[in-house]
């Protein structure tokens, strides 16, 4: 990104604010504003950016002029809104009587150093010093985390119980979810409905297959003009529910290695190989449970991750310092 389109980024920002909310500081050589407070601390641009650097480059790639500014805007209010609710969850770590032993946290520092390629911890805080961090802000930034992690599954403890009926009812009550579709691996000739010579191509083309199926590719590659001609006609595998209304009435019984055609379509003229077919089949519970488990698990796990954030959001003092 350039350095004005960032300076008018930084200028939506400070638009909003009014000089006792507004906090404009020098920091690492960079002016840093301040994006909102919980309880009193801040939470920077900085802070945000540190979160959203990479997606936004990658919003820059996909997005321009003032469409741009909208989503980057809006992944910066996410990011806002992440960070808030972990300084709530660290500061209500902080009010119980939780400790988490230091054994413990140089361990997952040793891990994450070696999950950095660092053998040693010279070699770790040579790398941040080069990405501009410090071990004191690496290990500072690794207890937080697991402050959080307590939290939660403190939380997740006390609240997710799934149970084997639970399980049972949802494989019981979404069988679309544990049936695999009937598909059809196909390959396909498309014969231009404007060439001069349909007739003899759509002859030459039934005798060849008559007498050799194996030739398919190679006629695909001389005459097709539709997708996959010049990869043998492959056009990959699709549901049979989904086959377009033409296809799907040629196919009335498909078996693999068997050419239908020839095929009228609004695109021209086709002819289809049916290379591969899967009949539908269902998942049988005793397979389908775990994943249903976990699923489970998952959903319950946010929604009470919710209600614990929203609960102690009440308690909070949190001002946004930017537009909606």
């Amino acid at each position: 990104m350039t350095g004005k389109f960032f300076v008018r980024l930084f200028f939506l920002f400070a638009a909003s604010l009014t000089a006792a909310d507004f906090s404009l500081r020098e920091k690492d050589g960079q002016m840093d504003s301040i994006l909102a407070s919980v309880n009193g601390d801040p939470i920077s641009l900085q802070d945000v950016f540190a979160l959203t650097r990479t997606k936004e480059y990658q919003l820059y790639g996909a997005y321009s002029g003032e469409e741009l500014e909208k989503q980057i805007l809006k992944l910066r209010r996410e990011a806002v809104d992440m960070l808030i609710d972990r300084k709530l969850m660290i500061a209500d770590y902080h009010k119980g009587d939780y400790k988490i032993p230091n054994r413990d946290i140089e361990s997952e520092l040793d891990q994450a150093a070696d999950d950095l390629g660092a053998r040693s911890r010279a070699e770790l805080a040579e790398k941040l010093q080069k990405s501009g961090s410090s071990i004191a802000d690496f290990r500072r930034d690794l207890e937080e985390h697991m402050f959080v992690q307590l939290m939660l599954f403190r939380q997740y403890n006390l609240h997710v119980t799934v149970s084997p009926r639970d399980v049972h009812d949802y494989y019981r009550n979404h069988p679309d979810e544990f049936v695999r579709p009937e598909t059809l691996t196909l390959a396909m000739i498309m014969l231009d409905p404007e060439r001069q010579d349909m007739d003899a191509a759509v002859r030459d083309i039934e005798t060849i297959l008559s007498r050799d199926v194996s030739r398919f590719g190679e006629l695909a590659r001389r005459y097709s003009s539709g997708p996959g001609g010049n990869n043998d006609g492959k056009i990959g595998t699709i549901e049979r529910s989904r086959l377009r209304p033409e296809f799907a009435e040629a196919l009335t019984d498909p078996a693999a290695g068997k050419w239908y055609g020839p095929v009228k379509t609004s695109d021209g003229i086709a002819f289809l190989l049916v290379e591969d077919r899967q009949n539908a089949a269902e998942t049988k519970f005793e397979t389908a449970a775990p994943a249903i488990r976990a699923k489970l698990e998952r959903e319950m796990r946010a929604e009470v991750k919710k209600r614990y954030v929203e609960s102690l959001r009440r308690e909070a003092v949190i001002r946004y310092f930017f537009p909606e």
